[in-house]
């Protein structure tokens, strides 16, 4: 039937008032207890399997199980809803009757006892839709999660963290998945084929747009926490704060007795024999070694330590893999020693206080290191002839090609250099625009030409207006695309003296498919 949207209706009351497929008004049910029953069936499933698994879980350990019962519950179910699919699928074929799915009998159960309302209107069927998947998707990512936790397999670890990652995102296309097809039936589509498709594509509609409002919320947040916190420091301010934390550990007076260094000289030399350590095939980390041991016997200040750590950091740089490997296995050592040692290893001086100084100064200074490697970038591309987005991209290119640079930074660090150096960071839009924009260069000239000529030759005004116009647009452009670029690159340096780089909120397409085709299949089974 056609749906006509009056002059004050918004779309929400449209759709809130298309007749059920039942043949009831929304007025006749459109209260409390009605709404509340119909939740209380969309979620009766996954409270029942959870609740269950919970007590199988939780009684024989003493509680200890609970949480984990609770997970393979809900994963239970939705494995149980999925094979009672997959066999309604194909049972027609085979001239079997339809069998009810786990979640479809739990309901049917309490709705015999009273509990729980079926909806009745479209409305209501959008929203027992949207609730049943996003519970199912959410709460069967979390399930994967805590099973993940118990998972002594380090394969089967990996394979279901990876699939309860972003449990949200997964909710909402499960929502999406479901809500897709019930509207579509509720304005008179039946092919089950039809409906199946419009769950992969709500699926992915839904769990796009949920990931992108979650990166627009995080930026928000993140920007009312970079003011709360009290802005971005310069440079020169972690330079300060970074000898204050030094000189923190350094009034701490820890002093190592050399017995505890001797004994942790010979716990490297020893483990990077286990890992593979020949003195000639890495002569530098054999070099670490010897610096190690010329120390031998002596007490060793926090400050000394430090400097032996520093040694060996430069080797983490080295071109051979191995080396920076063998390196890094040194450093934990260092650190481990430091950070963890009993007071009996100390011959004086204050570890409560001088340890997370030397972490804090660490980690300032690893800020500021990263930020001036920044700064040196933009410095050199505001030297280049070319535009500065062109500039900022080659440069930023010349840091990712290089590996052993880009190892200090983390995975969101690295995320952002790449933007810049392959040219994601800025608008194709305006990258586009600015192609037209004439210069004084030889290319500049030739787009000149080619803009004017044709109103030069044919002495037309309205061509040159064009041209004038597009050429215009094009160096509006051109300076706009600049402006950004340069704008960007001096954020991912301001981000490096914060150290808060994240990784952006974005929608595993895997992760999407888990939800979608489950409601594929039970479209195609119904």
């Amino acid at each position: 039937m056609p749906i006509d949207l009056l002059a004050d209706e918004t779309p929400i009351d449209l759709l809130a008032n298309i007749p059920s497929s039942r043949g009831t008004a929304l007025a006749e049910e459109d209260w409390l207890p009605q709404w509340l029953g119909v939740a209380n069936r969309a979620l009766a499933p996954y409270v029942t399997a959870a609740g269950a698994g919970a007590v199988a879980g939780g009684v024989p350990t003493g509680g200890v199980g609970a949480l984990p019962g609770a997970a393979l519950g809900v994963t239970a179910l939705g494995l149980t809803d999925l094979g009672t699919s997959l066999y309604n699928v194909g049972s027609p074929y085979f001239g079997y009757s339809r069998v009810p799915t786990g979640s479809e009998a739990i309901r049917d159960i309490y709705g015999s006892v009273g509990v729980g309302k079926a909806p009745k209107t479209t409305g209501q069927k959008v929203f027992s839709s949207a609730l049943e998947g996003a519970v199912s998707g959410g709460a069967q990512a979390k399930a994967l999660s805590e099973m993940a936790r118990f998972a002594t397999s380090p394969t089967t670890r990996n394979v279901l963290s990876t699939m309860s990652q972003q449990p949200v995102i997964q909710g909402v296309a499960g929502a999406g998945a479901t809500v897709a097809p019930t509207v579509l039936n509720e304005l008179g589509v039946t092919n089950p084929y039809a409906l199946a498709a419009s769950s992969l594509l709500g699926g992915f509609a839904a769990g796009k747009t949920g990931a992108g409002v979650a990166e627009r919320a995080q930026r928000v947040a993140d920007v009312g926490r970079i003011i709360k916190s009290g802005g971005t420091p310069s440079t020169s301010a972690l330079k300060e704060k970074a000898q204050a934390a030094y000189a923190k550990a350094e009034d701490a007076g820890m002093i190592f007795n050399p017995t505890s260094y001797d004994d942790l000289v010979d716990d490297i030399g020893s483990t990077l024999k286990n890992v593979g350590f020949n003195e000639d095939l890495s002569p530098k980390t054999n070099a670490i070694l010897k610096v190690l041991n010329k120390s031998r016997g002596n007490a060793q200040s926090l400050s000394d330590m430090d400097n032996l750590r520093k040694i060996a950091s430069q080797v983490t740089k080295d071109i051979d893999p191995n080396e920076r490997r063998l390196a890094h296995e040194v450093i934990n050592k260092i650190d481990s020693f430091i950070t963890d040692s009993p007071s009996a290893n100390l011959i004086s001086g204050d570890a409560d206080v001088g340890v997370p100084a030397i972490l804090a100064a660490r980690d300032i200074w690893k800020k500021r290191s990263k930020s001036s490697t920044i700064e040196d970038l933009i410095d050199r591309a505001a030297l280049s002839t070319e535009p500065s987005a062109d500039a900022l991209k080659t440069q930023f290119a010349v840091l990712a090609r290089n590996k052993n640079r880009m190892s200090r930074f983390t995975e969101a660090e690295q995320r952002m250099i790449n933007d810049v150096a392959t040219g994601k960071s800025g608008s194709s839009i305006l990258k586009f625009l600015s192609s037209f924009a004439p210069g004084t260069d030889v290319k500049g000239l030739v787009k000149g030409a080619v803009l004017f000529g044709p109103s030069a030759l044919g002495g037309s005004p309205e061509l040159a207006i064009g041209a004038s116009a597009l050429g215009a647009v094009g160096l509006g452009s051109k300076a706009a695309r600049n402006t950004l670029a340069e704008m960007y690159a001096k954020n991912i340096a301001a981000t490096m003296r914060r150290g808060d780089a994240r990784l952006p909120i974005e929608a595993n397409n895997k992760l999407l498919l888990s939800p979608s085709i489950q409601e594929m299949i039970q479209q195609m089974a119904q």
